[in-house]
C-alpha cells in the first residue's frame, strides 16, 4: 500500500551568539515536525522520486502561470496548494531548473519595491520619492512613512486584492525553503535571496495581519539562516527599520512577529566589526534625536520633524505578550550583543521599568537580565570589585538594606548589578525625574515606578544632586495635586501616584545622611531667611504652597531615616516645624496641615524607647537637656488653634477637623517628654 509523504518540519534557526529561550517561553513545536513515517525500502524511495520529478517537469510551469494568472480564485489558490506540496516535498525530486520561474511567479504578486538603499541603510518603495529625499527635499525618510499612523498602506500598495492569494504567496516562500533545506541545497537559493528579501519586507506592509506576520517570521529565519550570513548582514539594518512601523499595529500578533524580526535582524552577526549588524537601527528604535536639531523638511511638513519612541510604547503595550516580547529582546540585547555597551544607556531605562510590570513572569526577566549584566560587569571591571568582595566593604554596616525594599526585590541586588546600573544612571536619571511633572497622569505614575527602582540599585548615590532631585520631586507633587480629574485614589484619600512618591523618598532617605537633604529643604520651608535664598522673589521667600509641599517631602524623608541619624538634627527640625511660622494662626491651613504631620513624624521616632535614645544624646552636651524641654514646652504653646472649625470654609472643614485630633496625640506625646525627669 501507499504511504503518504513526509513533508519536512518548519523553519526553527537558532538565534547566533547562543542566544537561548532563557528569558521567553519556548514555543511548543510539538506539532510543527515532520510526519514519521516507518523506513521504505530502497526501491521504493527511488520509485517515489522518479514519479514526483516527472510530476514537477510536467505541471510545474502550469502551476506556476496559473498563480498569476486571470483564472478565478479558487483555481488559483488550488494550484497554490498543490505548488506548496510540491516543494515541501523537493527533498525528494530536483526542483533547481524551475526556481527561476517560480521565484519570478511569486515575486510578481508583492507590491514592486524600488530596491535598496546601501548608503542609507533602508528599503525604497517610490524611487522618485526617494531621489528627492537625497536631494533634500521636504519628504520623509521611506522607511518613516506611515509611522506615526503605525501602519505602510500608503507607500505598499497591495497588486493582489485576495488576502488568502497574498498569504498563499508568502506560504509558497516558506514552503520552498523548508524543502530545500530539508534536502541540503539552500545553496541554490543564492542567486535569489535578494528577491525573497524584497518581496517579503513589501509584506510588511501588507493590510492582512496574518500575511504580516508569515512575512515578518519568514523574514527572520532569512536572516538566521548560517548559510546565508552574508546577505543578512547586508540587509540587517534596513529590514530593522522596516519592522519598526509594525511595533504599532493595533494588532499584538503583528508587533510580537515586529519585535521578533528587529530583534534577528540586530543581531546579525558582524564578526569582522565585533557587533549587530542591525544595531543602528536601534537610534530608529528609541526614536532618538539630537537636541536643537531639527530637519530642514519639518518647516515645510510638521511630520516630517516628529520623532516616535516606539520602544516606549512597546514597554507600556497594553497585552502582557507584546510586553514580554519586548522584555526579551532587550535582555538578549543587553546580554549577547557584542556592541551592547554602545546601547546600554538607551535600552536600559527599559527594562528597569519591566520590573515594575503586572505579570510576575516580564518582572522576574528583567531581573534576570540585570543580574546577568551585573555578572558581565564584574567579569570586566574587575579592580574595581575585587577590592570590596575581599575587604567586604560595600554599604553602611548600621543600615539594614533588605528591610523595606519595594516588589520584586527580595533582597539587596548584588553588587555586580548595583555597579552596572549606577554606571549608566547618569545620563538618563535627571530625565526621568522630568517625567514627573508630565501632563500626563500614565507617564509620572511610570517615572515613579522607575524612579524607585533606580533608589534600590544606586543607593546613596543618587543624592549627589539632591538639589535638582528634590526640584523636580516638588514639581511633580504641584503636577499631581493640580491634576486630580485624571489621578487615581486609593482608600485612604491621597493619590496612588503621589503615595509613590513618598515611597520614593522615604526609600532613598534610608541610604543617606539627613544633613543632604536638610540642607536643601530647611530653608525652603522657613518663612523669610534672607541669609539663604533660594527662590528667583526679591526677598528669597517662597510661596505658602510651595513651603507646604517641601514640608511634605521632608515628613516623608523623616520617615525613612533611623533614628541614630536624625537624632543630632531633631531639636532643630522641631523648631522649625512648630514655629509660629509654620503652624502659628497666621499659617495657611495646607501648611498648618503639612506642618503637623512633620511635628508628628518627629515624635514617632522618639517614641518607645526613642525617647531614652533622644535624653541620652541630649546628656552629651552641657544644656542640650533644659534646651530641649524648653523648645517642647514653646512648641507646646504653638500647637493651640485659635481659628474656629466653623469660620473655615466649607472643603477645609474636614481637613481641619483631622488636623485637630492629630495635635491632640502630638500635645499628648510632648506632654511625656517634658514630664520625663532628668
Amino acid at each position: 500500500p501507499s504511504r503518504p509523504l513526509s513533508f519536512p518540519p518548519r523553519l526553527d534557526y537558532p538565534p547566533p551568539y547562543g542566544m537561548g529561550d532563557e528569558f521567553l517561553d519556548a514555543p511548543d513545536r510539538s506539532d510543527d515536525g515532520a510526519r514519521v513515517q516507518p523506513a521504505r525500502s530502497c526501491d521504493d524511495a527511488e520509485q517515489r522520486q522518479e514519479q514526483l520529478q516527472a510530476i514537477i517537469n510536467s505541471c510545474g510551469m502550469h502551476l506556476f502561470r496559473l498563480v498569476g494568472s486571470g483564472a478565478s480564485e479558487q483555481c488559483r489558490l488550488i494550484s497554490i496548494d498543490c505548488l506548496n506540496s510540491l516543494l515541501l516535498a523537493g527533498r525528494h525530486a530536483d526542483v533547481s531548473k524551475h526556481l527561476p520561474y517560480l521565484v519570478s511567479a511569486l515575486a510578481a504578486r508583492f507590491p514592486r519595491s524600488g530596491g535598496y538603499d546601501e548608503a542609507l541603510q533602508v528599503f525604497v518603495q517610490d524611487s522618485r520619492a526617494h531621489d528627492r529625499y537625497k536631494r533634500g527635499g521636504a519628504v520623509e525618510r521611506q522607511d518613516r512613512e506611515g509611522l506615526l499612523a503605525g501602519s505602510r498602506l500608503s507607500s505598499h500598495a497591495a497588486l493582489e486584492p485576495n488576502e488568502d492569494l497574498r498569504l498563499g504567496a508568502v506560504s509558497a516562500f516558506d514552503c520552498l525553503l523548508r524543502g530545500l533545506e530539508a534536502a541540503g541545497t539552500t545553496r541554490l537559493l543564492d542567486q535569489y535571496y535578494s528577491d525573497l528579501v524584497l518581496a517579503l519586507q513589501a509584506g510588511l506592509g501588507d493590510p492582512c495581519p496574518q500575511a504580516r506576520i508569515a512575512s515578518g517570521r519568514l523574514l527572520v529565519q532569512l536572516v538566521r539562516c548560517p548559510h546565508f550570513g552574508e546577505g543578512a548582514r547586508f540587509f540587517a539594518t534596513g529590514l530593522a527599520r522596516a519592522a519598526i512601523p509594525s511595533c504599532r499595529h493595533r494588532n499584538t500578533g503583528v508587533v510580537v512577529s515586529a519585535v521578533e524580526l528587529f530583534e534577528a535582524a540586530a543581531c546579525v552577526p558582524d564578526r569582522a566589526k565585533r557587533r549587530g549588524a542591525g544595531t543602528a537601527a536601534i537610534v530608529d528604535l528609541v526614536g532618538f534625536r539630537e537636541e536643537n536639531v531639527l530637519p530642514v523638511a519639518a518647516f515645510y511638513d510638521s511630520q516630517c520633524g516628529v520623532s516616535v519612541n516606539v520602544l516606549a510604547e512597546l514597554a507600556s503595550h497594553r497585552n502582557h505578550r507584546a510586553r514580554s516580547r519586548c522584555c526579551g529582546m532587550l535582555s538578549r540585547l543587553l546580554v549577547y550583543l557584542p556592541d551592547s555597551y554602545d546601547h546600554q544607556t538607551r535600552l536600559l531605562p527599559y527594562v528597569l521599568s519591566f520590573l515594575c510590570d503586572d505579570v510576575p513572569s516580564i518582572r522576574a526577566a528583567a531581573l534576570e537580565c540585570i543580574a546577568r549584566c551585573g555578572r558581565q560587569y564584574e567579569e570586566e571591571h574587575r579592580d574595581d570589585v575585587i577590592e570590596r568582595l575581599q575587604f567586604g566593604v560595600d554599604g553602611d554596616e548600621a543600615i539594614d538594606y533588605d528591610a523595606g525594599l519595594p516588589e520584586p526585590f527580595a533582597s539587596r541586588p548584588s553588587l555586580g548589578a548595583r555597579l552596572f546600573v549606577r554606571s549608566n544612571t547618569g545620563r538618563f536619571f535627571l530625565a526621568v525625574l522630568g517625567e514627573l511633572s508630565s501632563w500626563r497622569a500614565d507617564t509620572r505614575r511610570r517615572s515613579v515606578d522607575l524612579t524607585t527602582v533606580l533608589a534600590v540599585y544606586c543607593e546613596e548615590h543618587l543624592t549627589k544632586d539632591f538639589q535638582q532631585t528634590a526640584r523636580s520631586v516638588v514639581r511633580g507633587i504641584l503636577v499631581e495635586l493640580s491634576d486630580s480629574p485624571s489621578s487615581t485614589y486609593l482608600d485612604g484619600g491621597e493619590s496612588e501616584i503621589l503615595i509613590g512618591i513618598r515611597r520614593f523618598l522615604k526609600l532613598m532617605a534610608k541610604y543617606v545622611q539627613p544633613s543632604a537633604y536638610l540642607s536643601v529643604l530647611i530653608p525652603r520651608i522657613a518663612r523669610n531667611n534672607p541669609l539663604h535664598a533660594t527662590s528667583y522673589s526679591e526677598d528669597g521667600s517662597h510661596s505658602e504652597q510651595e513651603r507646604a509641599i517641601h514640608a511634605l517631602v521632608l515628613t516623608a524623608m523623616i520617615e525613612g531615616t533611623a533614628l541614630e541619624r536624625l537624632l543630632p538634627s531633631w531639636l532643630d527640625l522641631l523648631t522649625l516645624v512648630a514655629s509660629e511660622d509654620c503652624i502659628g494662626s497666621f499659617a495657611g491651613t495646607n501648611l498648618r496641615s503639612q506642618s503637623t504631620r512633620v511635628v508628628m513624624a518627629l515624635l514617632d521616632k522618639v517614641k518607645g524607647e526613642g525617647i531614652d535614645a533622644l535624653l541620652s544624646h541630649c546628656d552629651q552636651k552641657p544644656g542640650e537637656r533644659e534646651r530641649l524641654q524648653t523648645i517642647v514646652s514653646t512648641s507646646l504653646s504653638a500647637l493651640t488653634i485659635e481659628d474656629e472649625v466653623d469660620s473655615i470654609e466649607a472643603h477645609q472643614r474636614e481637613e481641619a477637623s483631622m488636623r485637630l485630633s492629630t495635635l491632640l496625640q502630638g500635645q499628648s506625646r510632648l506632654k511625656m517628654i517634658v514630664l520625663t525627669p532628668n
